[in-house]
């Protein structure tokens, strides 16, 4: 199961700690879009603004993390909220002109917020004093936002409607915290663990009358082209794929095509364009530093004996 936010602010593991970004082409080639900050878990690309980020940065010497602005162009952030706590899973609208995310009021579980980027003003949207809410991804209608829902170790995606103000079960138990709509938002695509393993699934939308098991070897979903002929994932082994998709007359689907190798852990952390042009990764600030050689001492040995006598 992929990590949900914890009760109180808790630093994540190495592979989201103190990483650069990379923008990348299909090829995996690219130059740093980002100097290094100690990102957290996960970051969204605008789907309307060129180079604009929303990222949870954690600040080590307070112990909090906040949502934080990226103009990619400039290398330069400003806050997106000012909780001085826990926010995070920054998930943009189609028009980009709301970013839902998750608070973690104190002494409270995850809800979900939503706020306009133009007015500023925040909204709370799922508040549950008995379960944790993170957003997963927003439909290009604006009607339905996917939502990460974990209690008593259950997790399941949910839906929320933002007409009726009503989060009903999606797909779970075993899901995780990973999904991607369709352009016309007639399918889903979603991680799963049922099988043992994380896998991608491809399910119809909003029935979940069919559902397609799309990986084999294991996955997470990233995001679906705006073309609707792809799907991204990341592998367990650290790659990213597109898998080539159509929806006519129903879903087909062929074989993957790896794009960018040997990303690592935070291959689950990319995010991409809505074309799937580039992709945005996190790496290493010493990776420009290993040229992957190896070097071998010889005569150590006697030199460590001369110094003994």
């Amino acid at each position: 199961m992929r990590r949900c936010a914890p009760p109180a602010v808790v630093f994540p593991d190495s592979d989201t700690l103190d990483a650069e970004l990379r923008l990348v082409n299909r090829s995996g080639t690219g130059s740093r879009a980002a100097s290094a900050r100690l990102f957290s878990y996960g970051m969204a690309l605008s789907p309307t603004r060129s180079g604009i980020l929303a990222t949870p940065i954690i600040d080590p010497r307070a112990g909090t993390q906040d949502l934080w602005v990226m103009d990619l162009s400039t290398d330069r952030s400003d806050p997106l909220t000012t909780t001085r706590g826990y926010t995070g899973n920054p998930v943009w609208s189609a028009d980009g002109k709301r970013l839902a995310y998750t608070y973690q009021p104190p002494g409270q579980i995850d809800d979900v917020y939503v706020k306009d980027i133009g007015t500023g003003a925040i909204q709370p949207v799922i508040e549950s004093p008995r379960s944790g809410e993170h957003p997963v991804a927003w439909s290009h209608d604006g009607r339905s936002l996917l939502v990460f829902t974990y209690d008593d170790d259950k997790a399941n995606l949910s839906l929320w409607s933002f007409a009726s103000r009503t989060l009903t079960r999606f797909v779970g138990p075993g899901a995780l915290e990973c999904a991607a709509f369709s352009p016309r938002d007639d399918y889903v695509a979603f991680g799963s663990q049922e099988s043992g393993r994380p896998e991608v699934y491809v399910t119809t939308f909003p029935d979940h009358r069919q559902t397609w098991r799309l990986t084999t070897e294991g996955g997470r979903v990233l995001s679906w082209s705006n073309d609707g002929r792809e799907i991204l994932v990341a592998t367990l082994a650290g790659h990213i794929v597109g898998y080539p998709v159509s929806t006519d007359g129903g879903l087909s689907y062929g074989q993957p095509t790896t794009l960018v190798r040997d990303v690592g852990a935070a291959a689950e952390y990319s995010a991409a364009t809505r074309d799937h042009s580039h992709i945005l990764i996190r790496v290493s600030p010493d990776a420009a530093k290993d040229k992957g050689e190896i070097r071998l001492l010889f005569g150590w040995q006697d030199a460590l004996r001369q110094a003994k006598e």
